[in-house]
């Protein structure tokens, strides 16, 4: 009996099929790879990668790559934002409105403080000498609140109806007049007598108000003929006293 033919076994023998790797791991990968996906891991791994070689950069941002289409729904919340990292530099002109919060989302503990400002106003019919002018403001917006204390010093002196300049250079918004109240003034004797009064538009001067006193008409308080002087409501001494609080919309 001769011997099988070994070199044609060798050629004719057929290799076996490999075991297909795809469906050996597929099933590993699946599992492995929707944990990943579920808790955020393999997109965290994806924007470490992105962020590392510059493929997330803010130009690429700012061209529109980046939309709200994009992004799912509160993908991008407070936990996910670096203190401070969004200013208003980072923030299109007008791109937060009403639209795009929801009632109560924004409260006092995510707006800062809003803190007020001296300065000090051109007076008019008053003089400061040796006594004392504390003035502070603070702006919202357009609307614009002051206070100002005026104390008489021994050289001081006051001679006919008070008048302050506005802080910042402002003029009062075009629908005020001379006889619109702005807020409450208050000239105090040092004996202890108040006397109250209006803070209003200077006739023909938008840039300042003036200090002026109710006067007493029959039955009824008016403004007319409330003027402070040198001697109204009383003779000024040290230490009495004019107080102006008031708030306009500035023009």
């Amino acid at each position: 009996m001769q011997p099988p033919n070994i070199g044609l076994l060798l050629t004719t023998r057929k290799k076996p099929k490999p075991a297909d790797s795809t469906k050996r791991v597929a099933p590993f990968l699946k599992s492995r790879f929707s944990d990943r996906i579920d808790d955020g891991t393999a997109q965290r791994d994806v924007l470490r990668r992105l962020e590392a070689d510059g493929s997330v950069t803010e130009a690429r941002i700012a061209d529109g790559s980046v939309t709200t289409a994009k992004l799912a729904a509160d993908s991008v919340n407070g936990s996910k934002i670096a203190d401070s990292s969004i200013d208003t530099v980072h923030l299109a002109d007008d791109s937060i409105d009403s639209q795009h919060y929801v009632d109560g989302s924004i409260d006092t503990v995510h707006l800062a403080d809003e803190a007020w400002s001296s300065y000090t106003p051109t007076l008019t019919g008053i003089s400061t000498g040796n006594g004392t002018l504390d003035a502070d403001y603070i702006r919202l917006g357009s609307t614009v609140f002051v206070r100002v204390i005026w104390t008489m010093g021994t050289t001081s002196s006051v001679s006919s109806e008070p008048r302050f300049t506005l802080p910042d250079g402002d003029s009062l918004h075009g629908d005020y007049t001379p006889v619109s109240v702005l807020g409450h003034a208050v000239c105090a004797d040092s004996n202890g007598f108040i006397y109250n009064g209006f803070v209003t538009e200077v006739s023909g001067d938008t840039s300042k108000v003036r200090a002026m006193l109710q006067a007493a008409n029959g039955t009824y308080v008016t403004q007319s003929g409330g003027t402070i002087t040198s001697t109204s409501p009383f003779t000024w001494t040290n230490p009495d006293r004019i107080e102006l609080y008031f708030h306009y919309e500035a023009a």
